[in-house]
């Protein structure tokens, strides 16, 4: 239980952030979080591992507040230490942003892939650690492996929402970029791009599927 004595102030120069790489901040979650820091300050303290790497303090959530508080020119900010090491830090990174639904579906499926290919946990064995089903860990398993590279490259950038991610994976590599090219044009919501790429995957020839995009 996180009481105000396992807190302690972390000088944010000081904090390894070689996680952020599997996490997104969308300049719209950015500006809500600045707005609430800015009414109400920070209401819970970032999470820090310590046993990824000796003498390193890895930062495992508060990426966002960390952001902000550093673009507010804050040079430290609350923290909570934990001896987790690698896996166990990516484990925790799902566990608390699950009470508020704080990953999405790519963020998910980074996560899941790191643990599979990085840390050469099994299926099973990453569902258990995550309390999911095996069908949960695969779906979000292929969805960071049948995404293609450029596409994940420019959801990090905010050229691309995160919710169409999956219905761009429906589609073979070939076809993923000039759908996405498509649903940037006409700025389709996730429902519309949803329903493009199932009319896309059911056109029977290319004539077809160039009709459809």
């Amino acid at each position: 239980m996180e009481t105000a004595e396992n807190r302690e102030e972390l000088v944010i120069g000081g904090l390894d952030q070689r996680y952020g790489s599997l996490r997104l901040a969308s300049p719209q979650e950015l500006g809500r979080l600045r707005a609430s820091i800015e009414r109400m300050g920070i209401l819970s303290p970032v999470l820090v591992a310590t046993a990824v790497e000796r003498d390193r303090l890895v930062l495992v959530d508060g990426f966002k507040r960390v952001r902000v508080v550093t673009d507010r020119g804050q040079r430290a900010i609350w923290g909570m230490k934990s001896p987790l090491d690698a896996a166990a830090a990516k484990v925790a990174m799902v566990a608390a942003n699950a009470p508020h639904q704080g990953l999405c579906d790519l963020e998910e499926a980074w996560i899941v892939r790191s643990l599979c290919r990085d840390h050469k946990l099994t299926q099973v064995a990453v569902g258990k650690a995550l309390r999911r089903d095996k069908s949960w860990v695969c779906r979000r398993l292929m969805l960071a492996e049948r995404l293609d590279g450029e596409l994940q490259e420019e959801i990090r950038l905010g050229l691309l929402a995160s919710t169409v991610a999956r219905e761009l994976a429906r589609l073979p590599r070939g076809n993923q970029l000039r759908m996405a090219g498509a649903i940037r044009a006409h700025e389709l919501t996730s429902k519309q791009a949803h329903a493009l790429v199932t009319a896309l995957l059911g056109a029977d020839d290319p004539r077809a599927r160039d009709e459809v995009l």
